[in-house]
């Protein structure tokens, strides 16, 4: 606590994320300080969600919690989407369902991500989710929702390209035949555009193409 007030806070990167994103609900812009463009974030999206945060009516003692209750209902719905893609594999999974569920709620890493503000448990939702609508839509024409779901995720977090790309892996193994690949890959350009739109914009605020060192 400061003087008797019990200030609740956000762990490690999350709490320089939040002044990037106080800086931005206060008109500064997406800076460390107000004047100098510095990018020291790399979850993109979640600094933005941080940013409508800090437009609630709460002060500044409280302003984390929304923040932990996001971060909490991403993790409570990647349990729920794990549960929905064993079903995919094994429509009666028997004892391995409790299995699972209790693996995944006792997760070390899920609870403390979870529990101090962390971006990481909507990354693994996205992509979860992005996985189970890919085996629903296996066969059949691409469905614009999910790839716009696909194309969020580098944007949640800047170094999510690997997990974008084996979800693409998996959309162009799951297509049945040449002309449904084709399609594939034009769905799968279209969500890197939204990649690529970040680059650009970093590079005309930031004045670098990549200004993160991280």
């Amino acid at each position: 606590g400061v003087d008797g007030v019990r200030y609740f806070w956000l762990d490690d990167d999350q709490m320089i994320a939040m002044r990037y994103a106080r800086n931005l609900a206060h008109g500064h812009g997406l800076v460390w300080n107000p004047g100098a463009r510095v990018e020291g974030y790399s979850n993109l999206l979640w600094t933005l969600l941080m940013a409508l945060v800090h437009w609630l009516p709460l002060p500044a003692h409280l302003i984390a919690l929304p923040v932990k209750f996001l971060a909490w209902l991403a993790g409570g719905g990647l349990i729920l989407a794990a549960e929905q893609l064993l079903r995919r594999f094994w429509p009666r999974p028997g004892l391995a369902l409790p299995a699972l569920l209790l693996a995944l709620a006792a997760h070390v890493d899920l609870v403390y991500w979870a529990a101090n503000g962390f971006e990481t448990p909507l990354l693994a939702l996205l992509f979860v989710v992005v996985l189970i609508r890919l085996l629903d839509e296996a066969g059949r024409a691409p469905r614009p929702f999910t790839y716009a779901l696909l194309a969020l995720i580098p944007l949640v977090r800047s170094d999510a390209l690997h997990v974008w790309a084996a979800a693409a892996l998996v959309a162009l193994g799951l297509a049945p035949d040449w002309r449904r690949r084709r399609q594939v890959a034009t769905w799968l350009g279209l969500a890197l555009l939204p990649v690529i739109g970040h680059f650009v914009w970093r590079y005309s605020y930031y004045g670098a193409w990549l200004p993160n060192t991280y």
